[in-house]
């Protein structure tokens, strides 16, 4: 399965749902990407509370968890979906379309985030909502 920054964003927030499903799931069988990464470090920055303290818990975060790169398997993949979201008129962010595009790469179907209206449009992911 693999962890949306929606879930990690909720899971780091202490919210009841996003850390009652963590403990239902195995750390080191819950998958990440850089992409994620990203987003995550990008909202750290952003906090008016102290980054540095955001990007430690975050660091922490992915030392548990396996985090997949995007590589050329993964890019092409990422273009297939938004490819054909773009003709259906039925886009999403880029972002999105990446981090499904790195997860079906590797093998994995199930995404779990609370943003099950990006990531329903692509037949081939099962969204896991918490």
């Amino acid at each position: 399965m693999l962890a949306d920054t929606t879930f990690l964003i909720d899971f780091l927030r202490g919210e009841e749902r996003a850390r009652n499903r963590m403990k239902k799931l195995d750390f080191h069988c819950i998958f990440t990407t850089e992409i994620n990464v990203f987003e995550l470090a990008t909202g750290a920055h952003l906090t008016k509370e102290n980054a540095s303290l955001h990007l430690q818990k975050l660091s922490v975060l992915f030392t548990k968890m396996t985090v997949l790169s995007l590589d050329r398997k993964s890019s092409l993949k990422a273009g297939a979906i938004a490819g054909k979201l773009l003709k259906e008129g039925k886009t999403i962010p880029e972002t999105d379309c990446l981090i499904a595009g790195i997860a079906l790469a590797n093998g994995i179907k199930e995404i779990i985030t609370a943003d099950s209206a990006h990531f329903s449009r692509i037949p081939e992911v099962k969204v896991i909502s918490y």
